[in-house]
């Protein structure tokens, strides 16, 4: 996705129209929607054994892929010291809400 984003921006730029803050989170917004559904359309691909997890899932993409979110944030061991930090600088609630919320409102974030 990140790559996707800087060739947009590369083009703008290169046709005279450099983007501005409002122009790039746009273009990440749209290029996270593209991801998204690539990722829903690869998911719904017969894929033999791992096939049934997926059924198990697409009902409720969007509501596991909030529960991913929120397992990153709050529960999942391999982000222990990275949780730590982001506790120490926001608080104990590190719902995707509020941490979101937090780095709109912050400079540092």
């Amino acid at each position: 996705m990140t790559a996707e984003i800087f060739f947009e921006i590369r083009g703008l730029r290169q046709r005279g129209h450099p983007p501005n803050d409002g122009t790039v989170e746009v273009l990440r917004t749209r290029a996270s929607r593209r991801a998204l559904r690539r990722w829903r359309d690869r998911l719904q691909e017969p894929r033999g054994a791992r096939q049934r997890v997926v059924s198990a899932i697409l009902p409720s993409f969007r509501a596991w892929l909030q529960g991913k979110k929120r397992h990153t944030l709050e529960e999942c061991p391999a982000w222990q010291a990275e949780r730590q930090i982001l506790v120490q600088h926001i608080g104990p609630d590190l719902s995707p809400e509020n941490v979101v919320a937090t780095m709109v409102r912050s400079d540092e974030a």
